[in-house]
């Protein structure tokens, strides 16, 4: 139920309703602890739109980013356990955040509920960038050291430790810089503020369908058919690294 390249995990308090025959009795919140426009944040907002008026009340979707994913992850957590607040999150929050951001919360903490959706990870770059694929990218860079800045979804989640990872083994030097999700990281790449969008591929699409942004590397295997360069580019760059991300 979690896999952030994305995947998109909807999850709850360990303790559930005992009169379960009345719920919902009340509106639902479902929280994602990202700001609007990402990947987590439409595959939230989709799930809304399948479930509509189906349960009697109605689902709002709220949205509390801040600190990697946590805050809104602990206000979920420190809700209270009667199922009408839910969180909705990849996998950063529940898996890197308790050992890398001191998150207070553990995995007997929440309850996952629903395994939502999935979404490779993806490095971006603007049509002017002078690399067509990730080989020419990785060489652009080491000509270049310390020249470009890559966005991420904030310090101490799956894409930064991975991505980070992967400068060091190839011996890149770039600025990491730290957004609250792909909703602030494409505009910020778009405005030319940063180099490289890295984010979910499901962030990334309204820009790479108005071909204002081409997709240099995915974090899978399978890649995505699509974007067929980028996949076969990663494979052959970083065979071994795979990391999806979704919602839950």
């Amino acid at each position: 139920m979690l896999i952030r390249t994305v995947i998109a995990c909807l999850f709850a308090l360990a303790a559930l309703p005992a009169a379960a025959q009345t719920f919902p009795d009340r509106p639902i919140r479902i929280i994602v602890p990202v700001n609007p426009g990402g990947g987590t944040d439409i595959f939230a907002r989709k799930l809304v739109e399948l479930i509509g008026s189906s349960l009697g009340q109605p689902i709002i979707v709220e949205n509390r980013p801040g600190g990697s994913g946590t805050i809104g992850t602990q206000f979920v957590i420190d809700s209270r356990p009667d199922g009408h607040t839910l969180g909705f999150v990849w996998n950063t929050p529940l898996t890197a955040a308790p050992h890398t951001l001191g998150a207070r919360y553990r995995l007997d903490s929440y309850t996952p509920v629903l395994r939502v959706g999935y979404s490779p990870f993806a490095i971006c770059a603007r049509p002017d960038f002078p690399a067509s694929n990730l080989t020419e990218m990785v060489e652009r860079i080491r000509a270049n050291p310390g020249q470009y800045t890559w966005g991420n979804e904030g310090m101490g989640g799956v894409m930064h430790l991975g991505v980070q990872r992967v400068w060091q083994r190839l011996g890149l030097d770039l600025t990491a810089v730290p957004f609250q999700g792909a909703g602030q990281t494409l505009p910020a790449f778009l405005g030319g503020h940063i180099t490289f969008y890295g984010g979910s591929l499901t962030g990334a699409v309204p820009a790479l369908r108005g071909d204002r942004a081409k997709c240099l590397m995915l974090t899978t295997a399978e890649g995505s058919p699509r974007r067929p360069a980028a996949r076969a580019s990663a494979r052959s760059a970083w065979p071994t690294w795979r990391s999806p991300s979704g919602g839950a």
